[in-house]
């Protein structure tokens, strides 16, 4: 890397990747930001070119490294049991909560809505409209939506019967029309079902 010599420089463990990102940008590096932490990493352990001493590479503060979490991770991880996540997952989560109070009670309430079907107490889901309308939660939207289409979503959450096994057998079906480009008439359909069935 042509900026090797101003890394090994600047890097220190107060100093991060996207200050010394921003730095070599200025001087001329074109590369992206992921393979410039790609980089980092490899000149941080060692991995350099061979005119670099790796006596004086180990003698540079590691910068810690920086682990991502997509949104559809996080989302998983914030409505899961505590308990069943990984201590450094409920760091995360932690830290995340103490930082945004707000994405702390957005999961309060998608939790309680997702208890909400296990409950199967009439008046539960006026509650929970009521704190969502009431509040600057980004599930605002999602909570109009449910109150355009209440009596159905409140016959979901407080009965029994379910409509999931026939939606299953729609969704099968459409898949294997799917498979077939369109070309599924009737007969031939029905013949492909009966065969995946026995």
């Amino acid at each position: 890397m042509r900026f090797t010599g101003y890394l090994l420089k600047e890097c220190g463990s107060d100093v991060s990747y996207r200050f010394l990102f921003g730095a070599v940008k200025q001087q001329g590096y074109n590369g992206s930001y992921s393979q410039f932490c790609k980089n980092m990493s490899k000149l941080i352990q060692g991995e350099v070119t061979s005119h670099q001493s790796r006596e004086k590479i180990l003698s540079i503060p590691k910068l810690a490294s920086i682990q991502t979490w997509s949104t559809s991770k996080l989302a998983f991880m914030a409505l899961r049991e505590r308990d069943s996540l990984h201590l450094v997952d409920q760091e995360f989560l932690d830290f995340l909560y103490a930082k945004s109070p707000q994405i702390k009670e957005d999961v309060a309430l998608a939790i309680r809505f997702k208890n909400l079907f296990k409950n199967k107490r009439e008046g539960n889901i006026e509650e929970w409209l009521t704190d969502v309308l009431h509040s600057r939660s980004g599930l605002t939207t999602f909570a109009k939506g449910i109150k355009g289409d209440f009596e159905a979503v409140n016959q979901a959450v407080v009965s029994n019967i379910s409509n999931g096994q026939v939606e299953g057998q729609i969704n099968r079906l459409k898949n294997i029309k799917r498979r077939m480009y369109g070309g599924a008439g009737f007969p031939l359909l029905r013949n492909v079902v009966l065969f995946q069935s026995g």
